[in-house]
Protein backbone atom coordinates (compact mmCIF):
# COMPACT_ATOMS: atom_id res chain seq x y z
CA UNK A 1 0.00 0.00 0.00
CA UNK A 2 2.94 2.66 0.54
CA UNK A 3 3.64 2.01 -3.02
CA UNK A 4 0.19 3.76 -4.01
CA UNK A 5 0.32 6.81 -1.35
CA UNK A 6 1.21 10.36 -1.82
CA UNK A 7 1.99 11.79 -5.10
CA UNK A 8 1.83 7.61 -6.55
CA UNK A 9 -1.77 7.57 -5.23
CA UNK A 10 -3.73 9.48 -8.76
CA UNK A 11 -0.65 7.38 -11.31
CA UNK A 12 -2.20 4.49 -9.74
CA UNK A 13 -5.97 4.99 -9.67
CA UNK A 14 -5.97 6.31 -13.24
CA UNK A 15 -3.51 3.45 -14.21
CA UNK A 16 -5.86 0.80 -12.58
CA UNK A 17 -9.44 2.41 -13.89
CA UNK A 18 -7.39 2.42 -17.41
CA UNK A 19 -6.30 -1.65 -17.05
CA UNK A 20 -10.03 -2.44 -16.01
CA UNK A 21 -11.97 -0.77 -18.71
CA UNK A 22 -9.27 -2.26 -21.22
CA UNK A 23 -9.96 -6.13 -19.93
CA UNK A 24 -13.62 -5.00 -20.62
CA UNK A 25 -13.53 -4.27 -23.58
CA UNK A 26 -11.03 -6.54 -24.87
CA UNK A 27 -13.04 -8.52 -27.65
CA UNK A 28 -11.27 -12.23 -26.71
CA UNK A 29 -12.18 -13.95 -23.83
CA UNK A 30 -9.45 -13.38 -20.47
CA UNK A 31 -7.96 -16.08 -18.36
CA UNK A 32 -6.25 -15.33 -14.68
CA UNK A 33 -4.41 -18.22 -13.16
CA UNK A 34 -4.04 -17.87 -9.84
CA UNK A 35 -0.93 -19.53 -7.94
CA UNK A 36 -1.18 -18.15 -4.29
CA UNK A 37 -2.03 -14.92 -2.58
CA UNK A 38 -4.29 -12.87 -4.71
CA UNK A 39 -5.04 -10.31 -2.55
CA UNK A 40 -6.19 -6.17 -3.07
CA UNK A 41 -4.81 -5.38 -6.72
CA UNK A 42 -3.77 -8.76 -7.63
CA UNK A 43 -7.07 -10.35 -6.80
CA UNK A 44 -9.23 -7.53 -8.27
CA UNK A 45 -7.20 -7.59 -11.67
CA UNK A 46 -8.03 -11.69 -11.53
CA UNK A 47 -11.36 -10.97 -10.79
CA UNK A 48 -11.92 -8.63 -13.76
CA UNK A 49 -10.57 -11.78 -15.91
CA UNK A 50 -13.35 -13.79 -17.74
CA UNK A 51 -12.96 -17.24 -15.62
CA UNK A 52 -10.16 -17.91 -13.17
CA UNK A 53 -8.04 -21.21 -12.84
CA UNK A 54 -6.43 -21.26 -9.16
CA UNK A 55 -4.39 -23.65 -7.55
CA UNK A 56 -5.75 -25.52 -4.06
CA UNK A 57 -3.11 -22.92 -2.53
CA UNK A 58 -4.80 -19.86 -4.09
CA UNK A 59 -6.19 -17.27 -1.85
CA UNK A 60 -8.52 -14.14 -2.75
CA UNK A 61 -9.65 -11.53 -1.02
CA UNK A 62 -9.87 -7.52 -0.43
CA UNK A 63 -7.85 -6.67 2.57
CA UNK A 64 -7.84 -2.78 1.96
CA UNK A 65 -10.60 -2.03 4.91
CA UNK A 66 -8.23 -3.21 7.43
CA UNK A 67 -5.80 -0.31 5.79
CA UNK A 68 -8.64 2.20 5.82
CA UNK A 69 -9.17 2.37 2.07
CA UNK A 70 -11.99 1.28 -0.66
CA UNK A 71 -10.72 -1.44 -2.96
CA UNK A 72 -13.14 -0.08 -5.70
CA UNK A 73 -12.74 -2.72 -8.41
CA UNK A 74 -13.58 -5.16 -5.37
CA UNK A 75 -16.33 -4.18 -4.19
CA UNK A 76 -18.07 -3.67 -7.89
CA UNK A 77 -17.20 -7.37 -8.94
CA UNK A 78 -17.32 -9.69 -5.64
CA UNK A 79 -21.35 -8.42 -5.36
CA UNK A 80 -21.62 -8.97 -8.41
CA UNK A 81 -19.99 -12.86 -8.07
CA UNK A 82 -20.13 -13.62 -4.36
CA UNK A 83 -23.55 -12.18 -4.21
CA UNK A 84 -24.72 -8.86 -2.33
CA UNK A 85 -24.47 -10.37 1.15
CA UNK A 86 -21.42 -12.39 0.43
CA UNK A 87 -19.40 -9.60 -1.45
CA UNK A 88 -20.45 -7.15 1.76
CA UNK A 89 -19.14 -9.24 4.39
CA UNK A 90 -15.65 -9.79 2.05
CA UNK A 91 -15.90 -6.26 1.22
CA UNK A 92 -16.43 -5.08 4.65
CA UNK A 93 -13.85 -7.22 6.85
CA UNK A 94 -11.20 -7.95 4.40
CA UNK A 95 -11.80 -11.57 4.79
CA UNK A 96 -10.01 -13.72 1.83
CA UNK A 97 -11.42 -17.01 0.50
CA UNK A 98 -9.59 -20.42 -0.20
CA UNK A 99 -9.56 -21.55 -3.70
CA UNK A 100 -12.57 -24.31 -3.16
CA UNK A 101 -14.90 -21.81 -1.49
CA UNK A 102 -13.85 -19.35 -4.33
CA UNK A 103 -15.06 -21.62 -6.84
CA UNK A 104 -18.06 -23.00 -4.85
CA UNK A 105 -19.41 -18.90 -5.12
CA UNK A 106 -18.66 -18.57 -8.83
CA UNK A 107 -15.29 -16.37 -8.33
CA UNK A 108 -13.50 -18.99 -9.46
CA UNK A 109 -13.95 -21.65 -12.95
CA UNK A 110 -11.48 -24.51 -11.52
CA UNK A 111 -9.44 -25.40 -9.11
CA UNK A 112 -5.92 -27.80 -9.74
CA UNK A 113 -3.70 -29.44 -7.87
CA UNK A 114 -0.39 -27.19 -7.78
CA UNK A 115 1.59 -29.36 -9.58
CA UNK A 116 -0.96 -29.51 -12.46
CA UNK A 117 -1.60 -25.77 -12.47
CA UNK A 118 0.44 -24.96 -15.77
CA UNK A 119 -0.59 -28.08 -17.89
CA UNK A 120 -4.65 -27.48 -17.05
CA UNK A 121 -4.09 -24.07 -17.37
CA UNK A 122 -3.19 -24.23 -21.20
CA UNK A 123 -5.72 -27.28 -21.55
CA UNK A 124 -8.96 -24.55 -20.33
CA UNK A 125 -7.56 -22.25 -22.68
CA UNK A 126 -6.90 -24.62 -25.37
CA UNK A 127 -10.85 -25.06 -25.28
CA UNK A 128 -11.02 -21.69 -26.50
CA UNK A 129 -8.65 -21.16 -28.81
CA UNK A 130 -10.00 -23.98 -30.88
CA UNK A 131 -13.43 -22.16 -31.69
CA UNK A 132 -14.02 -19.28 -33.57
CA UNK A 133 -12.80 -15.83 -33.14
CA UNK A 134 -15.49 -14.27 -34.18
CA UNK A 135 -17.95 -16.38 -32.15
CA UNK A 136 -16.34 -15.90 -29.12
CA UNK A 137 -16.48 -11.84 -29.10
CA UNK A 138 -19.97 -11.95 -29.88
CA UNK A 139 -20.91 -13.97 -27.82
CA UNK A 140 -18.60 -11.99 -24.97
CA UNK A 141 -20.28 -8.78 -25.85
CA UNK A 142 -23.93 -10.40 -25.51
CA UNK A 143 -23.06 -11.63 -21.86
CA UNK A 144 -21.80 -8.32 -21.05
CA UNK A 145 -24.08 -6.44 -22.12
CA UNK A 146 -27.26 -8.23 -21.33
CA UNK A 147 -26.29 -9.17 -17.94
CA UNK A 148 -27.72 -6.64 -15.70
CA UNK A 149 -31.09 -5.87 -18.34
CA UNK A 150 -34.45 -7.31 -17.49
CA UNK A 151 -35.26 -10.63 -19.84
CA UNK A 152 -36.96 -9.02 -22.66
CA UNK A 153 -34.29 -6.56 -22.62
CA UNK A 154 -31.46 -9.12 -22.93
CA UNK A 155 -33.52 -11.11 -25.24
CA UNK A 156 -33.99 -8.46 -27.34
CA UNK A 157 -30.21 -7.58 -27.30
CA UNK A 158 -29.35 -10.95 -27.69
CA UNK A 159 -31.23 -11.83 -30.84
CA UNK A 160 -29.96 -8.66 -32.58
CA UNK A 161 -26.82 -9.41 -31.97
CA UNK A 162 -27.26 -13.39 -33.01
CA UNK A 163 -28.27 -12.04 -36.47
CA UNK A 164 -25.00 -9.84 -36.42
CA UNK A 165 -22.62 -12.53 -35.45
CA UNK A 166 -24.10 -15.16 -38.33
CA UNK A 167 -23.15 -12.17 -40.93
CA UNK A 168 -19.72 -12.72 -40.44
CA UNK A 169 -17.46 -14.87 -41.98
Amino acid sequence: MRDHLGDKMPIMVETFDRMFKLLLDLDKPTIAVVNGMALGGGCEVAIACDMVIASEKAQFGQPEIKLGVLAPVGAVYFARIFGLRKGLELILSGDSVDAREAERFGLVSKVVADADLEKASLEFAQRFTEKSGAALRWARKCIYRTANLNLREALEVATEMGGGSMMTE
